[in-house]
């Protein structure tokens, strides 16, 4: 258990995204991969609270604490909520981005960054889509992307260890949860085989895209390795995939464990459930607790 922040390790000592030439993070928002309806029909999924923030929090808090000054967000008619989140005043609107002005409690410890792109896409159609329509904005520099769906809990942040790794490859780095894919099929394997949500990519990849069907990420990002290397990364921690019920409820209890203001009542709650439903009566020990008033 940490108090450094809900969900945020400590970084000090860590290399920064500037001391590797890293600016611009790219978060996506309204990907349209979830399995939470009808909850994100109304909100979007990124709204979406564990504990006490929406998830697209925890992603941006993530960028700011390992020194990304710029945020592009890319997001679709009708998502207004999450600019709203993060923004007051008036708005800029030009063809394809509008710069905001943040409120700074929204932006966590680390402060606003220097700069905020809104850029808004047509229908979602997944990752590589939502990094096409951003192209002129990331332009010809490496950047990083964060989807908020996938949260990631450890001693520190996924972006930092990505940038870790990225100080002695220089290529794409994306994170990955199964380490033990990595260890017997190696990077490619893995690679294909799903992302954990958090990548630093060339410019390269924009080219790479158009080629692939469907604007394949995972595809294009395999495509790459003659001119690139690309690692995939087993970072060191949990990941959630919030898409799903089951993942959005075990990203609740373990950043609450991680909270120093709630880990004792948050196992005070665990032990009033015991080990879970009570199959031999039918009912839940949520109902025998509710109805014995404990």
């Amino acid at each position: 258990m940490r108090d450094t922040g809900p969900g945020i390790a400590a970084s000090t000592g860590a290399v920064t995204a500037a001391a590797v030439g890293l600016r611009k993070a790219v978060i996506p928002v309204g990907l349209g991969d979830d399995s939470l309806q009808p909850a994100s029909h109304a909100v979007p999924l990124e709204m979406l609270p564990v504990v006490d923030k929406p998830l697209v929090q925890y992603a941006v808090e993530e960028a700011l604490a390992c020194g990304f000054d710029e945020l592009i967000f890319v997001t679709q008619q009708g998502l207004a909520i999450v600019e709203d989140h993060f923004a007051r005043g008036t708005e800029e609107e030009g063809a394809a981005a509008a710069r905001v002005i943040g409120r700074p409690s929204a932006w966590g410890p680390a402060g606003r960054p220097r700069q905020v792109v809104i850029c808004r896409q047509g229908d979602s159609q997944g990752l590589g889509h939502a990094l096409w329509t951003a192209r002129n904005l990331i332009g010809e520099e490496a950047f990083a992307v964060l989807v908020p769906s996938d949260m990631l809990l450890g001693e520190k942040p996924a972006m930092s260890q990505l940038i870790d790794h990225y100080r002695t490859l220089t290529g794409n780095v994306v994170a990955v949860a199964d380490n033990g894919l990595c260890e017997r099929e190696g990077s490619f394997a893995a690679i294909a085989a799903g992302s954990a949500g958090r990548y630093i990519l060339q410019p390269d990849i924009f080219p790479a895209l158009e080629r692939q069907q469907g604007l394949d990420i995972r595809q294009a990002i395999l495509s790459m390795t003659e001119v690139w290397p690309s690692r995939a990364l087993a970072f060191a921690g949990r990941h959630f995939d919030c898409r799903s019920p089951e993942g959005l409820l075990e990203a609740q209890i373990a950043f609450a464990l991680d909270r120093g203001d709630l880990a004792g009542h948050m196992d005070d709650v665990l032990a009033r459930y015991g080990n879970g439903r009570n199959t031999g009566t039918g009912i839940s020990r949520a109902a025998n607790a509710w109805q014995s008033g404990d």
